[in-house]
């Protein structure tokens, strides 16, 4: 656990923050991500029954340091009320809360800042090793489908109205 602490906190040093109003946006056709992790609240939560909640999950990665994450958040937790569960859901996966301190700024965050609407997960060993270890800045944001497959990584921070539309052309 020592190791895998040490080699994501060197991971989460050298992140650099994406303000690329989603610019880098990539296709991906990706194995299935499977991990367990806990919610903000403590509850077990799986990928498989995660993902089966919907046909497409938007997996938002954020850091609590990064100031486009941070922005972006109000436009984030107004996507649960604009779209049916069954179809779109987003989930925050918070990447630096390794201490009281930093859960208790991003609780702080996410309560100030409207994300309260969305569920989000802590890192767990399997939700690096499935997922964060390949993530190269903050935000990213995974599409995935019901499955687990990746859909579409976007890089970078956006409005609600860009994310509208890059939800649009992965739904069709």
């Amino acid at each position: 656990m020592k190791k895998f602490v040490t080699a994501f906190l060197i991971l989460a040093v050298s992140l650099i923050s994406l303000a690329a109003n989603g610019t880098a946006e990539t296709a991906a056709n990706t194995p299935v991500i499977a991990f367990e992790t806990t919610d903000i609240f403590g509850n077990e939560v799986s990928s498989a029954e995660l993902f089966a909640e919907s046909r497409i999950t938007m997996l938002n990665i954020w850091a609590t340091y990064c100031s486009p994450c941070i922005g972006e958040l109000p436009f984030l937790g107004k996507i649960p009320s604009e779209y049916d569960k069954a179809e779109l859901q987003i989930i925050g996966v918070i990447s630096d809360v390794f201490d009281q301190a930093t859960y208790d700024t991003a609780i702080s965050l996410i309560t100030s800042k409207g994300a309260h609407t969305y569920p989000h997960l802590l890192v767990s060993e399997s939700l690096y090793d499935s997922v964060l270890k390949d993530i190269v800045g903050v935000p990213t944001t995974l599409f995935v489908d019901s499955e687990g497959h990746v859909l579409k990584t976007v890089v970078g921070s956006n409005t609600l109205a860009r994310w509208k539309e890059i939800i649009s052309s992965i739904s069709q």
